[in-house]
């Protein structure tokens, strides 16, 4: 299955999050027949991944817990921005999504106990950070905002598990669902984790893995995920994504990284008003923001 490109998105969010001092999910019932009579887990984890990109807009909410332990070096070495990360992260978010270029997700994360609060909007070419009272535009080339395609998320994670099995039927805000269960495949999550970390420069004190060097790790990578899980729930009646949580647990950082000790995710995803009226607009009057000052303002 195609894994679209998640990584950008993912980096973006978490430096609007990193920037400054529960998720719903709405959705109709269901009508029709069972769609996912007669096809295997591998299937349904296919079909709902198609469903998802051909989406013409949705809301996309999302939170979890994020924890990394550092290496000394690293923690000195990232300065403000790595006493931040210490302990665990909750965070949350929501916003519409209008592929192939539009979307706007308010961010809220709790860094050194202080509640943090950010928006992420991309209209057309433009990429929009708004913080601290203030609106930006982010300074990168057009051709890197084209990448961040928001409709990616539920694909690319959906093409992180392994080994689907059928896990029992669920009502997800008013829908019937399908609930799919399986491990984590370590060689599609490896070249998406060890990005977000490439993506950070400077961040874990060293030079990130590079994309060749987790796929030569990817064994050891497997090994050290251990109970990881990925659960999909898949709606009967039309096999569009009604959620996804990903549990990742890495006790063992060293498996992607020498200056990671540990680290744990976890993180939920719902999609609703599938195919809805929905609006994006760009901040008036934004103010230019070059993607390299984003420690700077950190403090670090």
């Amino acid at each position: 299955m195609p894994r679209p490109s998640i990584r950008r998105v993912a980096v973006l969010v978490a430096a609007a999050a990193a920037l400054v001092p529960a998720a719903g999910c709405g959705g109709g019932g269901d009508s029709g027949p069972d769609r996912t009579e007669g096809l295997s887990p591998d299937q349904l984890v296919q079909r709902t991944a198609d469903a998802a990109q051909g989406l013409k807009s949705f809301r996309l909410d999302f939170e979890g817990t994020a924890q990394t332990d550092l290496a000394p070096a690293a923690l000195e070495g990232a300065g403000t921005a790595g006493l931040a990360l210490r302990g665990p992260i909750p965070f949350s978010g929501a916003g519409p999504v209008i592929p192939p270029d539009r979307f706007a997700f308010d961010v809220t994360a709790e860094l050194s106990r202080l509640p943090v609060q950010a928006n992420l909007t991309r209209a057309g070419d433009g990429l929009y950070l708004s913080a601290l009272g203030r609106d930006f535009q982010v300074q990168v080339p057009a051709a890197t905002v084209r990448e961040l395609d928001a409709r990616a998320v539920f694909p690319t994670l959906a093409g992180w598990i392994s080994d689907p099995r059928r896990d029992g039927e669920e009502d997800v805000d008013g829908s019937d669902t399908v609930r799919l269960v399986g491990g984590v495949d370590a060689r599609a999550a490896a070249g998406d984790l060890g990005t977000v970390l490439q993506a950070a420069p400077g961040l874990l004190g060293g030079d990130a893995p590079s994309a060749a060097d987790l796929q030569r790790t990817a064994a050891r990578l497997q090994r050290a995920l251990g109970d990881s899980t990925v659960t999909m729930w898949v709606r009967k009646s039309d096999l569009l994504p009604a959620r996804l949580r990903v549990q990742l647990d890495l006790p063992d950082g060293s498996a992607l990284s020498p200056q990671l000790r540990s680290a744990s995710l976890d993180l939920v995803l719902e999609l609703s008003d599938y195919d809805a009226d929905l609006q994006v607009t760009a901040p008036q009057g934004a103010s230019p923001l070059d993607l390299d000052n984003l420690q700077g303002l950190l403090g670090g």
